[in-house]
Parts: structure tokens; sequence; C-alpha cells
């Protein structure tokens, strides 16, 4: 215990993406209980990533504190005539390697573009002789699990670790149920599909923007948002006659829900 400092992490549960959250970093020895001054390295990353692999330990005092014992290790080299050969990892095929992967269509139209498995790292977070100290993070726009870890040095002897998560969520999302190829003239009903992730349901509204294609109805809605329960936005829409920019470009047809 004279070795060891306890790392508490205080932060919000959940939070929504792209928003800010505040950390909270608090160190106190493990055996007075009292505040201590030292150094963090925080960081933020994907808990789907920690799944395709074992983590390494956290806790630094094994790498500090460690027995001391004599070792002997005897080794035959006499048939070591050629030496340590090399692995070569034999990629097979034509050699021209695998052909990149073309970009989605949605990475074109999506709002949501800030994806980072490791949204955050700090090596060196001072805390001061009061054991605390805040920073704020950025979430990126992940709907995910971020796993936090920290480790903590106090002193020459003193070393702790600390662990958290947030849960990233959206309290509301939309699908898009749209046909994949139309022709200008076409009429088709755009749909849209809401449903409640997080929280309770309730009263709420629904809006249709369209560009390049023309609005037959009504393009705002009253919703009664319901748990577990899927609800339609339904708008008839045409298609119209492609219209190009300046540089005779064809501009997109959209449909925001």
């Amino acid at each position: 215990l004279d070795n060891q400092i306890d790392v508490k992490l205080s932060y919000p549960e959940k939070a929504t993406p792209g928003s800010k959250v505040a950390v909270t970093i608090n160190l106190k020895s493990a055996k007075e209980k009292k505040p201590h001054a030292g150094e963090v390295t925080l960081w933020l990353v994907d808990q789907a990533v920690l799944a395709l692999g074992k983590e390494q330990r956290l806790d630094p005092v094994p790498d500090f504190i460690t027995d001391v014992a004599s070792r002997l290790i005897s080794r035959d080299t006499r048939n070591d005539v050629i030496g340590e050969i090399p692995f070569s990892e034999n990629l097979g095929g034509d050699g021209e390697g695998e052909l990149e992967e073309e970009a989605d269509l949605l990475d074109k139209v999506t709002v949501r573009r800030d994806f980072r498995a490791v949204p955050y790292f700090n090596p060196s977070i001072t805390i001061p002789a009061s054991g605390s100290a805040t920073i704020t993070v950025q979430l990126p726009d992940n709907l995910t699990n971020f796993r936090l870890r920290a480790k903590a040095v106090s002193g020459s002897e003193r070393f702790g670790v600390g662990t958290g998560m947030i849960a990233v969520r959206l309290p509301l999302i939309v699908q898009p149920a749209l046909p994949r190829f139309v022709r200008p003239g076409d009429e088709f009903i755009a749909v849209g599909i809401g449903r409640v992730v997080d929280g309770p349901g309730g009263t709420g509204s629904a809006e249709v923007r369209t560009n390049g294609i023309k609005a037959m109805g009504a393009t705002t809605f009253k919703i009664d948002w319901k748990p577990n329960e899927p609800q339609r936005v339904e708008l008839p829409v045409q298609v119209m006659a492609p219209v190009y920019d300046d540089r005779g470009n064809l501009t997109n047809t959209e449909v925001l829900f």
C-alpha cells in the first residue's frame, strides 16, 4: 500500500455524439487516503478496439516493484550452423497487393463525419497538491462505449491506475427507406423510420427537406414517440429534371429527415 495511489475518475456515464464532457481526476494515497499531487496519463479508447485482443496490464506497480531472483539459462548452440533465419511473410497473389476499398456512398452525404477510435490521449496531466484536476474531452461522432484509462504517478514511489466507461448514445435515430435508383419524372414515397433508442417517449415532430425532388404533401409531421415502437414518416415526392452547376456537373438529389 505504501507504493500505491488510488485514482478516481468522475465523469457523466452517458453523453451524445460530438458533445464535450468533463472528466475529474482525484488522487489519494491508498493507505492514508490523503490527497496527493502527481502526474496522470489519460486516454479514451473505443470498446470495440479493446475487443480485438487482450488488453495489457494497466497496473504499473509490478513494473517498478519486482521480486529479486537469480536465474540460470542453459543453451546448446552446437547445431546453430546457419544461425537465425528471419521470418519473411509471403503475401501471395500477384504481388500487387489488395486494391483500396472504394469509399462508401454514404460518406459523401452523412452529417456525422468525425469517427475516431481514440478520441483523447494526454500523456501528462499535472495534478496539484489538492489531489484533483478537471479536463474537458471533446467526443467524436461514434455511437459506442468509450473506455477510460488512466495511469498515475505521485512522487517517485507511488503509482496507480483508474478505469471507467462513457456510453455515447443518440436518444432518437431515423433510418431512411428510399429506392436505390430513380429517373426524372418518377414518383415514389420517401419513408423515414424513427425509433427511440434511449430514454422515454413523448410528443414530438418530424420534418423532411428535399433537394432536387418535389415534395407532394406536407413536410412536417406530429409524432407520438413510444419506446420500442418504430414510427414511420411518409412523404410522396417527384423527381425533378436534372440540374447542373456552372461546371456542368450534376447536382445531388437528397432527402433529409
